[in-house]
């Protein structure tokens, strides 16, 4: 074993050429016994080769530095019975980025040279002036864009596609409720003059919200209420600021329809009705 590691240690000296003819023919009598050495030798040519590209890194380690590493591997082999076969098994694979192959040290600055570009040319989606509300780029893992939902009103299509992408489930009140971990509003505190309907869940443990579908002889609220921690997202749709009843509330308007949005304590609400905002006030002065 102590002899395998003390091949292994060799394998970058041996790509440079840098062995003698006893320690060459040492390991390549080896390596053709050893799959992990043969393995080892085979990446290291493959980043080698990566290296080629660049006829002169960018990046030169000094003399101080060199002269700092090879202090800590004697401080190291000074500590250890075994001094190549502990530092092996201590650092593994990344064993072959030591002060002999200083082409690998530029490919692994070059790597992460363009990791770190690639993070900075990241654009990050800008909110409405007006809104406080997280964009559905930034917070599709936990929250339901609403946006979906009015895209199907504005050209006048039922939501499908979006009860379709956040797995709504139609289910009762009594079931839905238990589910929670908010109040649902209680049937007397519903839409004035409207019945509740139909009763959907929406989403799942990282965005979750309730719909209740209330109806009177023509017209429809839509109530959604979330948990604030799975914020409201609305698309690209121009949020307007607007009190009512008191609140301080989000308003859109699309088309004929209207949709409100509002916090109450740990509950954040979203309304959708065809009735206009005067008469959705007075619709929703209890429940607000």
């Amino acid at each position: 074993m102590l002899n395998h590691y003390l091949h292994k240690q060799k394998i970058s000296a041996y790509i440079d050429g840098e062995l003698n003819p006893d320690a060459t023919k040492a390991l390549e009598e080896h390596l053709q016994a050893c799959n992990s050495c043969q393995a080892e030798l085979t990446a290291i040519r493959a980043g080698k080769a990566l290296t080629t590209h660049f006829e002169k890194p960018e990046w030169q380690a000094s003399e101080k530095l060199w002269a700092r590493l090879q202090g800590a591997q004697s401080w190291t082999n000074s500590k250890a019975n075994f001094p190549q076969a502990s530092w092996d098994l201590k650092l593994g694979w990344l064993s072959i980025l030591n002060p002999r192959a200083p082409w690998l040290w530029a490919a692994a600055l070059v790597v992460l040279f363009l990791i770190a570009r690639n993070m900075m040319q990241i654009q990050i989606p800008r909110q409405p002036e007006n809104d406080n509300r997280m964009p559905i780029q930034a917070a599709s893992a936990f929250a339901i864009d609403f946006g979906l939902y009015l895209d199907a009103l504005k050209n006048g299509r039922e939501p499908v596609e979006f009860e379709r992408q956040y797995g709504g489930k139609v289910t009762t009140y009594e079931r839905a409720k238990a589910r929670a971990n908010f109040d649902l509003p209680t049937l007397p505190k519903m839409p004035e003059a409207f019945e509740l309907s139909e009763v959907q869940t929406l989403g799942g443990s990282c965005c979750f919200s309730i719909q209740l579908n209330c109806v009177n002889d023509s017209e429809r609220i839509i109530i959604f209420q979330q948990p604030k921690e799975h914020p409201a997202t609305f698309g690209s749709y121009k949020l307007m600021k607007m009190e009512m009843n008191g609140r301080n509330c989000f308003k859109i308007k699309v088309g004929r329809w209207t949709a409100l949005s509002w916090d109450d304590e740990d509950i954040q609400y979203v309304v959708v009705s065809e009735l206009e905002a005067d008469e959705l006030a007075q619709a929703l002065r209890e429940l607000m």
